[in-house]
Order: structure tokens, then C-alpha cells, then sequence
């Protein structure tokens, strides 16, 4: 926001209101910098649930795909008419889109038999009671698994199951059982010795211990506050571990739900038959053509 703020500012030489926009010798604020992770005693606190890893569908060892340098897709819908399908289908983006993008990767893949499995990430602010402005990185992923047997339901059907999903996985107990592993995860990482060996073992970690097939998230809605008559779009891009092929990210501004679809090898057939799910079930979008992926080298860890 502070970036955009002076950029429009001197681009279209107007006065722009800087409501909620930190500025030039604006003080950062503590709970922005803190430790992120609390620290208390998980004793006695049992996880509502528990996912089980199961050996899932990737494009590699079971679809055929050779990995290659990645490919980006933006897609562009209008909010009105995503909000009106999620209102009708009773299911959230995350729900809608992990449901469309099965039924994508199934419909080239009616031979296989292992699960398709979205991971689907989660603001843990809440569930560790942060406020929200902290800036690391609390983001967990739950695994929405769709055997083949259900690959053939309605949408409507897969959506309620997705729901149900998401529910089990995403109670606070279970993060806050789990908070001394992570904790003890961030501490390992913190002791390496320089960022380069940190980064290559946060990217081992993240290849060996996959368990989805593809990646998806809404990042959900940013108040821009005047800002926003200027933004087009936003496009949040990352890069999906080997293991998972695809990678879609949501965001909405300007009336608009703004996504990149990312995936590491050549082709379109995924993309085409998740967009032909968009069209059959009456949602319009504007597409670009494919650009390459050039993403930065960033590491995050909290400590």
C-alpha cells in the first residue's frame, strides 16, 4: 500500500487519502514486528482432527508430465457473478475452485486411481489469537481429498463435501496442538548458518514432504481504501513445489476476482478443462495469454 500510495501520487499528480496506508515516518507498530507464535502451553489440548497422508495423484510420476519451467495464466472474473454462484452453491472460493480443478485434472486422468488431493491454505491469526497486521508468514495447509469413486459428482455435491473438509481441518485446536512442532521447526531452521543454507532446506522440506496435488488460495480482501480506483488487478504469484503441478492464487479488488493459475510443465489441457468447468457452470472470465513465471528468491522463518 505504502509503494502504490507514492507511485500513483507522483504517476497521475493527484492527492490520494492515506487512511490505513503507512507513510513516510508513519511508527511501525509493535504487534506488525513481534514474535508471531504466542508463547503457551499446549498441555491437554487434543486436535479435533487429524488429516492422514494417503499416496495422491501428481503430475509426474502418475499423469505423464515432465517438469519444465513454469507457466502463468491470469484469469479475471467478476466478483458479482463468482458471489452470486457461491451464494447459490453455499461453498467459499477455496471450496469452488479446489472443486472445479478436480474435476480439470480428472477429466484427463479417468484411468488413475489415487486421490486427487487440493491443499488449501489457512490464516492461522485467529486460530493463535495474533493480531492481524503481524507480518510473517501463518499460513497452514489443509488437504481436501477426492477419491475417484466421488469424481463424477454433481458440483454442488463435491462442494458440500469440501465444506465438511475444510470444517474437520480447520478448528483452532488443531493448530494449537501442533504449535510445538512448528515452533521447534522455525528454531531448527533459525540455527543454520547462512540464508543460502536455509533456503536449501526449507526447498527440501518442501519437495519431500508434499502431500497434494495441486495448491490453491484466496488471499481474501484487502482494503485498499483510495487506492483502489487506480488497481486493475492483483495478482499474487508463486512457485508450487515439485510435487505439486499446479498452483492457483485469488484475490479480489476493484469489483474484480483476480487469479493466476501456475503450473510446471508444457501443455494446456488442465487449464483449458478448468476453464470449460468455468463456462458450464455460467461463469464468465477474461483470460491473458501464458507468460512465463519469474518469481523472486524470498525466504521466510519466524524467530
Amino acid at each position: 500500500k505504502s509503494v502504490l500510495y507514492y507511485y500513483f501520487s507522483e504517476k497521475y499528480h493527484v492527492e490520494i487519502a492515506s487512511d490505513g496506508i503507512n507513510l513516510v515516518g508513519s511508527e511501525i507498530p509493535y504487534e506488525e514486528i513481534c514474535d508471531p507464535v504466542p508463547q503457551f502451553s499446549t498441555e491437554g489440548i487434543n486436535p479435533f482432527y487429524e488429516y492422514k497422508k494417503v499416496p495422491q495423484f501428481d503430475f509426474y510420476n502418475d499423469g505423464g508430465m515432465k517438469f519444465s519451467e513454469g507457466i502463468l495464466y491470469r484469469i479475471k472474473i467478476r466478483e458479482a457473478d463468482l458471489m452470486k454462484y457461491a451464494k447459490s452453491n453455499d461453498g467459499s472460493p477455496n471450496a469452488i475452485f479446489s472443486v472445479f480443478l478436480c474435476k480439470a485434472i480428472a477429466q484427463k486422468h479417468l484411468n488413475v486411481e489415487l486421490p486427487i488431493v487440493g491443499g488449501v491454505a489457512i490464516n492461522l491469526r485467529s486460530a493463535y489469537g495474533l493480531a492481524a497486521n503481524n507480518y510473517h508468514n501463518l499460513v497452514q495447509v489443509l488437504h481436501l481429498k477426492y477419491d475417484k469413486a466421488i469424481w463424477n459428482w454433481d458440483i454442488s455435491k463435491l462442494l458440500s463435501c469440501s465444506r465438511g473438509m475444510i470444517f474437520l481441518q480447520s478448528q483452532p485446536e488443531n493448530f494449537v496442538a501442533g504449535y510445538s512442532n512448528k515452533n521447534k521447526f522455525y528454531d531448527y531452521i533459525a540455527q543454520q548458518g547462512t540464508d543460502e543454507e536455509r533456503w536449501k532446506i526449507i526447498m527440501n522440506i518442501m519437495e519431500s514432504h508434499n502431500l497434494d496435488t495441486f495448491d490453491i488460495s484466496y488471499v481474501g480482501r484487502i482494503n485498499w481504501g483510495a487506492l483502489e480506483r487506480y488497481i486493475d488487478g492483483v495478482y499474487s504469484i508463486s512457485y508450487p513445489s515439485r510435487g505439486r503441478g499446479i498452483s492457483v492464487k485469488m484475490n479480489a479488488v476493484n469489483g474484480f476476482f483476480t487469479m493466476t493459475f501456475v503450473q510446471k510443465f508444457r501443455g494446456d489441457t488442465y487449464i483449458k478443462n478448468f476453464l470449460n468447468v468455468l463456462k458450464m457452470e455460467g461463469i464468465e472470465c477474461l483470460v491473458e495469454d501464458p507468460t512465463p513465471v519469474e518469481t523472486a528468491k524470498v525466504l521466510t522463518y519466524c524467530k
